[in-house]
Protein backbone atom coordinates (compact mmCIF):
# COMPACT_ATOMS: atom_id res chain seq x y z
CA UNK A 1 0.00 0.00 0.00
CA UNK A 2 1.44 3.62 -0.65
CA UNK A 3 2.23 6.03 1.66
CA UNK A 4 -0.53 8.05 2.95
CA UNK A 5 -0.81 11.59 2.75
CA UNK A 6 -2.93 14.43 4.28
CA UNK A 7 -4.88 17.18 2.07
CA UNK A 8 -6.84 20.31 3.09
CA UNK A 9 -8.15 21.19 -0.20
CA UNK A 10 -5.29 24.28 -0.50
CA UNK A 11 -2.22 23.78 -2.90
CA UNK A 12 0.97 23.97 -1.79
CA UNK A 13 2.58 24.13 -4.65
CA UNK A 14 1.39 27.44 -6.16
CA UNK A 15 -0.48 25.64 -8.88
CA UNK A 16 -3.53 26.13 -9.90
CA UNK A 17 -6.54 23.50 -10.05
CA UNK A 18 -9.93 24.93 -11.39
CA UNK A 19 -11.61 21.79 -10.88
CA UNK A 20 -10.93 20.92 -7.67
CA UNK A 21 -13.82 21.92 -4.91
CA UNK A 22 -11.88 24.00 -1.99
CA UNK A 23 -10.56 23.86 1.46
CA UNK A 24 -11.94 21.33 3.79
CA UNK A 25 -10.86 19.85 6.72
CA UNK A 26 -7.72 17.81 6.95
CA UNK A 27 -8.31 14.31 4.97
CA UNK A 28 -5.91 11.38 4.46
CA UNK A 29 -5.42 9.57 1.33
CA UNK A 30 -4.14 6.16 0.59
CA UNK A 31 -4.20 6.95 -3.60
CA UNK A 32 -2.80 9.90 -5.52
CA UNK A 33 -6.02 12.13 -5.84
CA UNK A 34 -8.07 13.62 -2.64
CA UNK A 35 -11.53 11.78 -2.55
CA UNK A 36 -13.04 15.00 -1.51
CA UNK A 37 -11.85 17.53 -3.25
CA UNK A 38 -9.97 16.05 -6.18
CA UNK A 39 -6.60 17.81 -5.39
CA UNK A 40 -3.21 15.53 -6.95
CA UNK A 41 -0.96 14.47 -4.04
CA UNK A 42 1.43 17.24 -5.63
CA UNK A 43 -0.41 19.73 -4.68
CA UNK A 44 0.63 18.99 -1.03
CA UNK A 45 4.11 19.63 -1.68
CA UNK A 46 5.53 23.08 -1.10
CA UNK A 47 7.22 25.19 -3.02
CA UNK A 48 7.38 22.45 -5.89
CA UNK A 49 6.07 22.97 -9.87
CA UNK A 50 4.26 19.78 -11.20
CA UNK A 51 1.97 19.65 -14.12
CA UNK A 52 -1.67 18.53 -12.71
CA UNK A 53 -2.15 14.71 -13.98
CA UNK A 54 -3.81 14.81 -17.40
CA UNK A 55 -6.43 11.89 -19.15
CA UNK A 56 -6.15 10.24 -22.53
CA UNK A 57 -6.21 13.24 -24.70
CA UNK A 58 -3.65 16.11 -23.89
CA UNK A 59 -5.26 19.65 -23.18
CA UNK A 60 -8.39 18.55 -21.81
CA UNK A 61 -9.35 19.00 -18.14
CA UNK A 62 -7.69 17.31 -15.53
CA UNK A 63 -8.59 13.83 -14.38
CA UNK A 64 -10.47 13.65 -10.69
CA UNK A 65 -10.36 10.07 -9.72
CA UNK A 66 -14.54 10.15 -8.75
CA UNK A 67 -17.33 9.95 -10.64
CA UNK A 68 -20.44 11.63 -10.93
CA UNK A 69 -23.80 9.04 -9.57
CA UNK A 70 -26.51 9.09 -12.12
CA UNK A 71 -26.86 5.94 -13.47
CA UNK A 72 -23.62 4.50 -11.68
CA UNK A 73 -25.01 5.04 -8.10
CA UNK A 74 -28.23 3.06 -9.63
CA UNK A 75 -26.03 0.28 -10.70
CA UNK A 76 -24.37 -0.85 -7.42
CA UNK A 77 -26.59 0.47 -4.68
CA UNK A 78 -26.72 -2.99 -4.00
CA UNK A 79 -23.97 -2.80 -2.63
CA UNK A 80 -23.24 -1.70 1.14
CA UNK A 81 -21.19 1.13 2.78
CA UNK A 82 -19.97 3.09 6.04
CA UNK A 83 -20.43 6.60 6.73
CA UNK A 84 -17.68 9.06 7.48
CA UNK A 85 -17.73 11.83 9.86
CA UNK A 86 -16.96 15.47 8.98
CA UNK A 87 -17.21 17.71 12.21
CA UNK A 88 -19.62 20.53 11.07
CA UNK A 89 -21.85 22.83 13.38
CA UNK A 90 -24.87 20.42 13.88
CA UNK A 91 -28.07 21.62 11.91
CA UNK A 92 -31.41 21.25 14.00
CA UNK A 93 -32.97 17.07 13.82
CA UNK A 94 -35.62 15.75 11.20
CA UNK A 95 -38.05 15.16 14.15
CA UNK A 96 -39.26 11.12 14.12
CA UNK A 97 -43.21 10.93 13.51
CA UNK A 98 -45.32 9.64 16.15
CA UNK A 99 -48.45 8.13 16.85
CA UNK A 100 -51.89 10.34 16.59
CA UNK A 101 -52.95 10.06 19.92
CA UNK A 102 -52.27 13.47 21.28
CA UNK A 103 -49.55 12.21 23.60
CA UNK A 104 -45.97 11.15 23.73
CA UNK A 105 -44.98 7.59 22.32
CA UNK A 106 -41.82 5.38 22.99
CA UNK A 107 -40.02 4.83 19.42
CA UNK A 108 -37.12 2.90 19.21
CA UNK A 109 -33.88 4.36 18.87
CA UNK A 110 -30.91 3.47 16.83
CA UNK A 111 -28.64 2.38 19.54
CA UNK A 112 -31.21 -0.04 21.41
CA UNK A 113 -33.28 2.24 23.79
CA UNK A 114 -36.00 3.78 23.64
CA UNK A 115 -36.80 8.19 23.11
CA UNK A 116 -39.36 10.00 23.98
CA UNK A 117 -40.59 11.76 21.27
CA UNK A 118 -43.33 14.72 21.31
CA UNK A 119 -46.07 14.95 19.05
CA UNK A 120 -46.09 18.67 18.88
CA UNK A 121 -49.30 20.67 17.63
CA UNK A 122 -52.53 17.87 17.70
CA UNK A 123 -49.57 15.21 17.74
CA UNK A 124 -48.76 16.18 14.12
CA UNK A 125 -45.75 15.61 11.97
CA UNK A 126 -43.49 18.56 13.10
CA UNK A 127 -41.13 20.51 10.93
CA UNK A 128 -37.86 21.01 10.82
CA UNK A 129 -36.60 24.53 11.77
CA UNK A 130 -33.66 24.09 9.32
CA UNK A 131 -36.21 24.12 6.14
CA UNK A 132 -33.33 23.82 3.20
CA UNK A 133 -33.15 20.08 4.48
CA UNK A 134 -36.63 19.90 5.68
CA UNK A 135 -38.02 20.43 2.36
CA UNK A 136 -36.04 17.65 1.31
CA UNK A 137 -36.95 14.89 3.36
CA UNK A 138 -40.33 13.29 3.54
CA UNK A 139 -42.03 10.15 5.29
CA UNK A 140 -45.27 10.54 3.48
CA UNK A 141 -45.89 14.37 5.35
CA UNK A 142 -44.60 16.17 1.70
CA UNK A 143 -44.59 15.10 -1.84
CA UNK A 144 -41.55 15.20 -3.20
CA UNK A 145 -42.25 14.28 -7.11
CA UNK A 146 -45.26 15.02 -9.48
CA UNK A 147 -48.20 16.37 -7.33
CA UNK A 148 -52.02 15.84 -7.27
CA UNK A 149 -55.14 15.99 -5.00
CA UNK A 150 -54.87 12.35 -3.90
CA UNK A 151 -51.29 12.70 -3.15
CA UNK A 152 -52.23 15.95 -1.43
CA UNK A 153 -54.85 15.38 0.61
CA UNK A 154 -52.43 12.05 1.50
CA UNK A 155 -49.84 14.33 2.35
CA UNK A 156 -51.77 16.14 4.74
CA UNK A 157 -53.56 13.16 6.48
CA UNK A 158 -50.13 11.84 7.14
CA UNK A 159 -48.66 15.21 8.77
CA UNK A 160 -51.88 15.49 11.25
CA UNK A 161 -51.22 11.63 11.81
CA UNK A 162 -54.76 10.50 10.78
CA UNK A 163 -53.33 7.08 9.19
CA UNK A 164 -56.60 6.02 8.21
CA UNK A 165 -57.37 8.96 6.14
CA UNK A 166 -53.40 8.88 4.93
CA UNK A 167 -54.13 5.45 3.81
CA UNK A 168 -57.28 6.11 2.12
CA UNK A 169 -55.94 9.27 -0.01
CA UNK A 170 -53.02 7.56 -0.65
CA UNK A 171 -54.60 4.07 -2.08
CA UNK A 172 -56.82 6.18 -3.81
CA UNK A 173 -53.05 7.87 -5.72
CA UNK A 174 -51.59 4.51 -6.24
CA UNK A 175 -55.20 3.01 -8.46
CA UNK A 176 -55.29 6.58 -10.68
CA UNK A 177 -51.34 6.28 -11.16
CA UNK A 178 -50.01 2.81 -10.66
CA UNK A 179 -46.77 3.53 -12.19
CA UNK A 180 -45.67 6.45 -9.44
CA UNK A 181 -43.55 4.90 -6.85
CA UNK A 182 -43.40 7.83 -4.38
CA UNK A 183 -47.57 6.88 -3.68
CA UNK A 184 -46.84 3.36 -3.23
CA UNK A 185 -44.23 4.11 -0.60
CA UNK A 186 -46.13 6.64 1.61
CA UNK A 187 -49.08 4.48 1.14
CA UNK A 188 -47.15 1.32 3.06
CA UNK A 189 -45.66 3.89 5.01
CA UNK A 190 -48.65 4.54 6.29
CA UNK A 191 -49.70 1.25 6.62
CA UNK A 192 -46.48 1.02 9.04
CA UNK A 193 -47.17 3.46 11.09
CA UNK A 194 -50.53 3.00 11.61
CA UNK A 195 -49.53 -0.59 12.99
CA UNK A 196 -46.36 0.91 14.85
CA UNK A 197 -43.29 0.40 15.64
CA UNK A 198 -42.05 0.15 12.40
CA UNK A 199 -38.08 -0.52 10.84
CA UNK A 200 -37.39 2.28 9.28
CA UNK A 201 -34.34 2.84 6.62
CA UNK A 202 -34.07 5.91 4.40
CA UNK A 203 -33.82 6.19 0.44
CA UNK A 204 -31.75 8.41 -0.59
CA UNK A 205 -32.16 9.81 -4.61
CA UNK A 206 -31.49 12.77 -6.97
CA UNK A 207 -35.23 13.98 -7.67
CA UNK A 208 -35.36 17.32 -8.24
CA UNK A 209 -32.44 16.37 -10.06
CA UNK A 210 -32.70 13.36 -12.23
CA UNK A 211 -36.76 12.33 -11.47
CA UNK A 212 -36.68 9.59 -14.29
CA UNK A 213 -33.81 7.82 -12.45
CA UNK A 214 -35.18 8.75 -8.89
CA UNK A 215 -38.63 7.01 -9.94
CA UNK A 216 -37.14 4.44 -10.84
CA UNK A 217 -34.89 3.35 -8.10
CA UNK A 218 -37.86 4.28 -5.93
CA UNK A 219 -40.00 1.84 -8.08
CA UNK A 220 -37.28 -0.83 -7.02
CA UNK A 221 -37.26 0.06 -3.23
CA UNK A 222 -41.06 0.18 -3.40
CA UNK A 223 -41.68 -2.78 -4.50
CA UNK A 224 -39.07 -4.76 -2.22
CA UNK A 225 -41.15 -2.97 0.58
CA UNK A 226 -44.57 -4.38 -0.24
CA UNK A 227 -43.24 -7.73 -0.40
CA UNK A 228 -41.73 -7.52 2.84
CA UNK A 229 -44.68 -5.80 4.69
CA UNK A 230 -47.27 -8.05 3.59
CA UNK A 231 -45.15 -11.23 4.61
CA UNK A 232 -44.46 -9.46 8.25
CA UNK A 233 -46.42 -9.72 11.34
CA UNK A 234 -44.67 -7.31 14.00
CA UNK A 235 -42.68 -4.84 12.57
CA UNK A 236 -43.44 -3.38 9.03
CA UNK A 237 -40.65 -1.26 6.83
CA UNK A 238 -40.64 2.46 6.63
CA UNK A 239 -38.96 4.47 4.01
CA UNK A 240 -38.09 7.35 4.51
CA UNK A 241 -37.34 9.33 0.88
CA UNK A 242 -34.54 12.53 0.76
CA UNK A 243 -34.15 14.10 -1.98
CA UNK A 244 -30.21 15.09 -2.89
CA UNK A 245 -29.18 16.93 -5.82
CA UNK A 246 -25.19 15.54 -6.37
CA UNK A 247 -24.46 18.81 -7.71
CA UNK A 248 -24.95 20.45 -5.07
CA UNK A 249 -22.29 20.56 -2.28
CA UNK A 250 -23.44 22.92 0.43
CA UNK A 251 -26.79 20.93 0.98
CA UNK A 252 -24.88 16.91 1.47
CA UNK A 253 -23.64 17.14 5.13
CA UNK A 254 -26.27 18.97 6.47
CA UNK A 255 -29.08 16.55 4.95
CA UNK A 256 -27.06 13.75 6.07
CA UNK A 257 -26.82 14.84 9.82
CA UNK A 258 -30.53 15.29 9.97
CA UNK A 259 -31.01 11.71 9.14
CA UNK A 260 -28.67 10.84 11.84
CA UNK A 261 -30.56 13.11 14.13
CA UNK A 262 -33.25 10.82 13.90
CA UNK A 263 -33.26 8.12 15.94
CA UNK A 264 -35.98 5.66 13.99
CA UNK A 265 -33.93 5.39 10.91
CA UNK A 266 -31.37 2.53 11.36
CA UNK A 267 -29.82 2.90 7.59
CA UNK A 268 -29.42 4.67 4.47
CA UNK A 269 -29.72 3.23 0.92
CA UNK A 270 -28.72 5.40 -2.27
CA UNK A 271 -25.72 7.63 -2.74
CA UNK A 272 -22.88 7.63 -5.69
CA UNK A 273 -19.67 8.03 -6.38
CA UNK A 274 -19.71 11.68 -6.84
CA UNK A 275 -17.72 14.27 -4.25
CA UNK A 276 -21.60 15.40 -2.65
CA UNK A 277 -22.29 11.76 -2.03
CA UNK A 278 -18.75 11.49 0.11
CA UNK A 279 -18.68 14.73 1.72
CA UNK A 280 -22.45 13.27 3.09
CA UNK A 281 -20.65 9.80 3.91
CA UNK A 282 -18.06 11.50 5.88
CA UNK A 283 -20.58 13.18 8.09
CA UNK A 284 -22.09 9.03 8.84
CA UNK A 285 -18.90 8.21 10.68
CA UNK A 286 -19.03 8.27 13.91
CA UNK A 287 -23.15 7.71 13.88
CA UNK A 288 -22.21 4.13 13.28
CA UNK A 289 -25.25 4.65 10.84
CA UNK A 290 -24.62 2.31 7.82
CA UNK A 291 -25.11 3.27 4.40
CA UNK A 292 -25.35 1.34 1.21
CA UNK A 293 -22.93 2.99 -1.08
CA UNK A 294 -20.76 1.86 -4.59
CA UNK A 295 -17.75 3.18 -2.99
CA UNK A 296 -16.97 1.66 -0.05
CA UNK A 297 -17.88 -1.97 -0.51
CA UNK A 298 -15.81 -4.94 -1.34
CA UNK A 299 -17.61 -8.07 -3.03
CA UNK A 300 -15.85 -11.57 -2.57
CA UNK A 301 -17.92 -14.18 -4.01
CA UNK A 302 -21.76 -14.16 -2.11
CA UNK A 303 -20.14 -11.91 0.70
CA UNK A 304 -20.64 -8.21 1.30
CA UNK A 305 -17.85 -6.04 2.90
CA UNK A 306 -17.59 -2.89 4.16
CA UNK A 307 -13.91 -1.32 3.62
CA UNK A 308 -12.86 2.57 4.12
CA UNK A 309 -13.84 5.38 1.55
CA UNK A 310 -9.60 5.28 1.18
CA UNK A 311 -8.89 2.12 0.78
CA UNK A 312 -11.55 2.01 -1.87
CA UNK A 313 -10.44 4.43 -3.98
CA UNK A 314 -13.33 4.11 -6.48
CA UNK A 315 -12.28 0.73 -7.57
CA UNK A 316 -15.72 -0.96 -7.70
CA UNK A 317 -16.99 1.88 -10.10
CA UNK A 318 -13.88 1.32 -12.09
CA UNK A 319 -14.51 -2.20 -12.35
CA UNK A 320 -17.88 -1.78 -13.58
CA UNK A 321 -16.37 0.57 -16.03
CA UNK A 322 -14.07 -1.74 -17.33
CA UNK A 323 -16.73 -4.12 -17.62
CA UNK A 324 -19.17 -2.24 -19.14
CA UNK A 325 -15.95 -1.44 -21.89
CA UNK A 326 -15.08 -5.17 -22.33
CA UNK A 327 -18.59 -6.40 -22.75
CA UNK A 328 -19.21 -3.46 -25.45
CA UNK A 329 -15.75 -3.89 -27.19
CA UNK A 330 -16.28 -8.00 -27.79
CA UNK A 331 -20.09 -7.44 -28.76
CA UNK A 332 -18.17 -4.83 -31.38
CA UNK A 333 -15.35 -7.97 -32.50
CA UNK A 334 -18.41 -10.35 -33.28
CA UNK A 335 -19.44 -7.68 -35.78
CA UNK A 336 -16.49 -6.19 -36.76
CA UNK A 337 -13.32 -8.66 -37.08
CA UNK A 338 -10.98 -5.24 -36.19
CA UNK A 339 -13.32 -2.66 -34.63
CA UNK A 340 -12.29 0.59 -35.65
CA UNK A 341 -14.00 2.61 -33.54
CA UNK A 342 -14.52 6.46 -32.68
CA UNK A 343 -15.70 7.77 -29.17
CA UNK A 344 -18.18 10.24 -28.71
CA UNK A 345 -17.42 11.65 -25.34
CA UNK A 346 -17.92 15.02 -23.02
CA UNK A 347 -15.17 16.54 -21.09
CA UNK A 348 -17.48 17.92 -19.07
CA UNK A 349 -18.75 14.81 -17.24
CA UNK A 350 -16.11 12.39 -14.87
CA UNK A 351 -18.35 9.67 -15.88
CA UNK A 352 -18.10 10.05 -19.82
CA UNK A 353 -14.35 10.92 -19.27
CA UNK A 354 -13.60 7.71 -17.49
CA UNK A 355 -16.19 5.05 -19.52
CA UNK A 356 -13.87 6.74 -22.42
CA UNK A 357 -10.66 6.10 -20.89
CA UNK A 358 -11.30 2.25 -20.38
CA UNK A 359 -12.68 1.87 -23.67
CA UNK A 360 -9.62 3.27 -25.25
CA UNK A 361 -7.39 0.97 -22.74
CA UNK A 362 -9.83 -1.96 -23.82
CA UNK A 363 -9.14 -1.45 -27.15
CA UNK A 364 -6.05 -3.45 -27.81
CA UNK A 365 -7.61 -6.86 -25.82
CA UNK A 366 -10.15 -6.81 -28.99
CA UNK A 367 -7.78 -6.06 -32.34
CA UNK A 368 -9.41 -2.68 -31.94
CA UNK A 369 -8.11 0.42 -33.20
CA UNK A 370 -8.68 3.75 -32.12
CA UNK A 371 -9.54 6.11 -35.15
CA UNK A 372 -10.94 9.01 -32.54
CA UNK A 373 -12.23 10.47 -29.20
CA UNK A 374 -14.18 13.21 -30.34
CA UNK A 375 -15.19 15.81 -27.09
CA UNK A 376 -18.54 16.97 -27.81
CA UNK A 377 -18.23 19.87 -25.53
CA UNK A 378 -15.54 21.66 -27.85
CA UNK A 379 -17.19 24.21 -29.09
CA UNK A 380 -16.91 23.57 -32.76
CA UNK A 381 -18.88 19.93 -32.11
CA UNK A 382 -20.71 19.52 -35.19
CA UNK A 383 -22.09 16.02 -35.43
CA UNK A 384 -22.55 15.56 -39.22
CA UNK A 385 -18.91 16.68 -39.98
CA UNK A 386 -17.88 13.91 -37.53
CA UNK A 387 -19.74 11.31 -38.43
CA UNK A 388 -18.49 11.97 -42.10
CA UNK A 389 -14.74 12.21 -40.70
CA UNK A 390 -14.96 9.32 -39.01
CA UNK A 391 -16.57 7.55 -41.72
CA UNK A 392 -13.41 9.14 -44.28
CA UNK A 393 -11.07 7.53 -41.79
CA UNK A 394 -12.60 3.80 -42.10
CA UNK A 395 -14.14 3.83 -38.88
CA UNK A 396 -16.86 0.97 -38.72
CA UNK A 397 -17.50 1.57 -34.89
CA UNK A 398 -19.35 4.39 -32.95
CA UNK A 399 -19.63 4.19 -28.87
CA UNK A 400 -21.81 6.51 -27.35
CA UNK A 401 -19.91 7.31 -23.96
CA UNK A 402 -22.03 9.83 -22.94
CA UNK A 403 -23.62 10.96 -19.91
CA UNK A 404 -27.17 10.80 -19.44
CA UNK A 405 -28.20 15.05 -19.92
CA UNK A 406 -26.45 14.41 -23.40
CA UNK A 407 -29.63 12.65 -25.06
CA UNK A 408 -30.31 15.25 -27.56
CA UNK A 409 -26.92 15.30 -29.04
CA UNK A 410 -26.55 11.45 -28.80
CA UNK A 411 -29.35 11.32 -31.55
CA UNK A 412 -27.91 14.07 -33.21
CA UNK A 413 -25.38 11.01 -33.90
CA UNK A 414 -27.28 8.45 -34.74
CA UNK A 415 -29.41 10.56 -37.11
CA UNK A 416 -26.10 11.22 -38.83
CA UNK A 417 -24.80 7.69 -38.80
CA UNK A 418 -27.83 6.45 -40.47
CA UNK A 419 -26.59 2.49 -39.47
CA UNK A 420 -23.11 2.89 -41.54
CA UNK A 421 -21.42 2.43 -38.78
CA UNK A 422 -22.16 -0.24 -35.58
CA UNK A 423 -23.71 2.03 -33.18
CA UNK A 424 -23.31 1.29 -29.62
CA UNK A 425 -23.60 3.22 -26.19
CA UNK A 426 -23.36 3.07 -22.01
CA UNK A 427 -25.74 2.25 -19.86
CA UNK A 428 -26.11 6.48 -19.27
CA UNK A 429 -27.98 6.50 -22.91
CA UNK A 430 -30.47 3.64 -21.57
CA UNK A 431 -33.73 5.87 -20.93
CA UNK A 432 -37.06 6.39 -22.14
CA UNK A 433 -36.39 9.87 -23.64
CA UNK A 434 -33.54 8.35 -26.09
CA UNK A 435 -36.69 5.59 -27.10
CA UNK A 436 -39.23 8.59 -27.50
CA UNK A 437 -37.23 11.18 -28.97
CA UNK A 438 -35.15 9.08 -31.29
CA UNK A 439 -37.91 7.00 -32.86
CA UNK A 440 -35.81 5.15 -35.82
CA UNK A 441 -32.89 7.32 -35.99
CA UNK A 442 -31.69 4.78 -32.75
CA UNK A 443 -32.81 2.02 -33.98
CA UNK A 444 -30.03 -1.03 -33.21
CA UNK A 445 -28.58 0.99 -30.88
CA UNK A 446 -26.97 -1.59 -28.23
CA UNK A 447 -26.33 -0.78 -24.53
CA UNK A 448 -24.69 -2.36 -21.89
CA UNK A 449 -26.70 -1.99 -18.67
CA UNK A 450 -26.01 -4.07 -15.52
CA UNK A 451 -29.54 -5.93 -16.13
CA UNK A 452 -31.87 -7.09 -18.47
CA UNK A 453 -35.08 -8.95 -18.41
CA UNK A 454 -35.59 -12.77 -19.92
CA UNK A 455 -38.75 -14.13 -20.58
CA UNK A 456 -39.08 -16.02 -17.55
CA UNK A 457 -37.51 -13.46 -15.66
CA UNK A 458 -39.89 -13.58 -11.95
CA UNK A 459 -38.81 -9.87 -10.89
CA UNK A 460 -39.72 -8.90 -14.07
CA UNK A 461 -43.31 -10.07 -14.14
CA UNK A 462 -43.83 -9.13 -11.00
CA UNK A 463 -42.51 -5.35 -11.31
CA UNK A 464 -44.52 -5.71 -14.82
CA UNK A 465 -47.83 -6.32 -12.81
CA UNK A 466 -47.11 -4.13 -9.98
CA UNK A 467 -46.00 -0.99 -12.41
CA UNK A 468 -48.19 -1.95 -15.16
CA UNK A 469 -44.92 -1.62 -17.03
CA UNK A 470 -41.40 -2.78 -17.92
CA UNK A 471 -38.55 -1.71 -15.75
CA UNK A 472 -35.21 -1.10 -15.95
CA UNK A 473 -31.73 -2.07 -14.43
CA UNK A 474 -32.37 0.87 -12.03
CA UNK A 475 -35.05 -0.65 -10.50
CA UNK A 476 -33.83 -4.28 -10.37
CA UNK A 477 -30.67 -3.09 -8.44
CA UNK A 478 -32.57 -0.99 -6.13
CA UNK A 479 -34.67 -3.93 -4.80
CA UNK A 480 -31.85 -6.01 -4.75
CA UNK A 481 -30.31 -3.62 -2.61
CA UNK A 482 -33.87 -2.66 -0.27
CA UNK A 483 -33.90 -6.71 0.19
CA UNK A 484 -29.80 -6.63 1.39
CA UNK A 485 -30.20 -4.39 3.56
CA UNK A 486 -33.79 -4.57 4.78
CA UNK A 487 -32.69 -8.33 5.93
CA UNK A 488 -29.77 -6.54 7.85
CA UNK A 489 -31.96 -4.26 9.80
CA UNK A 490 -34.76 -6.87 10.41
CA UNK A 491 -32.57 -9.38 12.39
CA UNK A 492 -31.46 -7.04 14.65
CA UNK A 493 -32.93 -3.17 14.66
CA UNK A 494 -30.00 -1.60 15.66
CA UNK A 495 -27.58 1.18 14.88
CA UNK A 496 -24.47 0.06 15.98
CA UNK A 497 -25.09 -3.95 15.49
CA UNK A 498 -26.05 -2.75 11.18
CA UNK A 499 -23.29 -1.12 11.00
CA UNK A 500 -20.56 -3.66 12.33
CA UNK A 501 -22.78 -6.78 10.56
CA UNK A 502 -21.91 -5.31 7.44
CA UNK A 503 -18.42 -3.98 8.58
CA UNK A 504 -16.98 -7.56 8.93
CA UNK A 505 -19.32 -8.60 5.89
CA UNK A 506 -22.69 -10.61 5.64
CA UNK A 507 -23.32 -13.66 2.81
CA UNK A 508 -26.00 -13.00 0.37
CA UNK A 509 -27.50 -16.55 0.33
CA UNK A 510 -30.60 -15.61 -2.05
CA UNK A 511 -29.45 -17.05 -5.06
CA UNK A 512 -31.79 -14.38 -7.41
CA UNK A 513 -29.53 -11.55 -5.90
CA UNK A 514 -27.07 -10.94 -9.29
CA UNK A 515 -23.37 -10.42 -7.38
CA UNK A 516 -21.97 -10.91 -10.79
CA UNK A 517 -22.89 -7.39 -12.46
CA UNK A 518 -19.12 -6.57 -12.77
CA UNK A 519 -18.52 -9.76 -14.77
CA UNK A 520 -20.44 -10.10 -18.64
CA UNK A 521 -22.58 -6.76 -18.53
CA UNK A 522 -26.30 -7.80 -20.21
CA UNK A 523 -26.49 -5.54 -23.40
CA UNK A 524 -29.83 -4.88 -25.14
CA UNK A 525 -30.50 -3.10 -28.54
CA UNK A 526 -33.15 -0.86 -29.73
CA UNK A 527 -35.32 -2.70 -32.23
CA UNK A 528 -38.79 -1.64 -33.65
CA UNK A 529 -42.27 -2.36 -32.07
CA UNK A 530 -44.84 -1.59 -29.04
CA UNK A 531 -42.84 -3.12 -26.96
CA UNK A 532 -41.02 0.40 -25.57
CA UNK A 533 -42.42 3.37 -23.91
CA UNK A 534 -45.70 5.19 -24.86
CA UNK A 535 -44.76 7.60 -27.83
CA UNK A 536 -42.11 5.44 -28.93
CA UNK A 537 -41.46 3.29 -32.19
CA UNK A 538 -38.92 1.38 -30.56
CA UNK A 539 -37.86 -0.63 -27.29
CA UNK A 540 -35.16 -1.90 -25.86
CA UNK A 541 -34.81 -5.85 -26.30
CA UNK A 542 -32.05 -7.93 -24.36
CA UNK A 543 -29.32 -9.69 -27.03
Amino acid sequence: MSQTWTCDGEPKNNQNYPNCSGPHPPHENYGDVCVICGLPKEAMSPGKTVVPTQIVNPGKTAKINWLIPGAIAAIVLMIGGIGWFLLRPKPPSLEPVTTGNGGNVETPTGNGGNVQTPTGNGGGVQPTPNTSTANLISQGNRILLADNPEKSAGATAFAQQNWSEAIAAYQQAVDSNPNDPESQIYLNNAKARQQGTPITIAAVVPIASSPDSAQEILRGIAQYQSEFNQNQGSRLLEVVVVDQNPGDRSIASPLAQALIDNPDILAVIGYGADLSSKLAMQTYESSQLAVLSPVNTKIEGTNLRLISLNQAEDKLVEDYLNSVAQTLLEYAQTQKTTPKVVIFYNSSSDYSNNLKDSLIATLPQVNGELVEAIDIDDPGFNPGQAINQAGQNQANTVILALSKDRITEAIDIADNNQNQMLLLGGDEMYNPQILVQGQDKISNLVLAVPWSSTPGDTFAQEALQLWRGKVSWRTKTAYDATKILTESVSQNPNRGDIYQSLQQGITIADGSINLSIFGEVPLVKATPGNHGPAGATHGFTAL
